[in-house]
């Protein structure tokens, strides 16, 4: 499954293109980094699979929340008393509506029942 993310850091790295593979029982992302001078890949290991070869949606989900809180975090200044009055009323509401479902995204995902690695719709941010 292939993936494509950009976000800056702030270091300004720019998240490529995340490929998500399992070799045997064990998960590997690979993972490219772009930063302003370079790229870097690197590869990164994953348990997805218990030792008895089922798939394990809590150590995923993980993965997944740890992305939610990065997009969450990026998206905290938009919520601030000082932004916010300056908004009209839509677009709050499209930043409130942007980090619920960011919040909401491993419930909705654990209520699917996936037995594997599914892809994401991860919800769009606001201009």
């Amino acid at each position: 499954m292939n993936n494509r993310h950009e976000f800056k850091t702030q270091k300004q790295k720019t998240l490529i293109i995340k490929t998500q593979c399992i070799l045997g029982k064990e998960k590997y992302d690979i993972v490219e980094w772009e930063y302003p001078d370079k790229k870097i890949l690197t590869i990164q290991r994953k348990k997805y699979i218990n030792n008895d070869g089922a798939f394990n949606i809590d150590e995923w989900l993980n993965t997944i929340k740890a992305k939610r809180i990065e997009l969450l975090k990026e998206s905290d200044m938009m919520m601030l008393s000082d932004r916010v009055m300056f908004m009209t009323d839509d677009k709050v509401t499209e930043w409130v509506d942007y980090r619920q479902a960011l919040r909401d995204l491993p419930d909705t995902i654990r209520a699917l029942k996936p037995t594997g690695i599914i892809d994401i719709n991860w919800p769009v941010k606001p201009e």
